[in-house]
């Protein structure tokens, strides 16, 4: 019975052993694991960035032919004035293109949707062009202009 009683003393102590000798193990394939995936791990966070940054740059500069064509039929139907409004606009958009990007810069919310500016250009496209909308400028009365 005495040797019945260390052999069993003897397995418990093999299992506690066993366990810790495992959990040793395991923590240093762990982090060997670990160091070996690193350089793995920034590779694929480096393509990740640079995917989504090609991604937005293409949405961002998108313009198809259709968009083009129909600038140009809405340009084709302002008057000489606003032509010229509008050649004042397309220069400070330029230098605004050439300054640093700011995307933190909160948009203006009571800008007028692209399809309200151009419903209203189409609808007043004799009028003179406002920067706030495309809707006519006051012309002076006839009694201003009487000298």
């Amino acid at each position: 019975m005495e040797e019945f009683t260390k052999d069993l003393e003897k397995l418990i102590k093999a299992g506690i052993g066993a366990v810790s000798e495992g959990l040793s193990k395991s923590a240093k394939m762990i982090d060997s694991l670990a160091e070996k995936g690193e350089p793995l791990y920034q590779q694929a966070a480096d393509a990740v960035s640079q995917t989504a940054g090609k991604v937005k740059d293409a949405v961002k500069n998108t313009w198809n032919n259709n968009d083009m064509k129909a600038v140009r039929a809405s340009i084709e139907k302002l008057s000489r004035e606003q032509l010229a409004q509008a050649a004042q606009w397309i220069d400070e958009l330029l230098k605004k293109a050439d300054e640093p990007a700011k995307e933190d810069a909160p948009e203006n919310e009571n800008a007028a949707a692209p399809e309200e500016a151009q419903a209203n250009c189409e609808d007043n496209s004799d009028a003179p062009l406002d920067q706030a909308c495309c809707e006519p400028k006051e012309e002076p009365k006839a009694e201003d202009t009487e000298e």
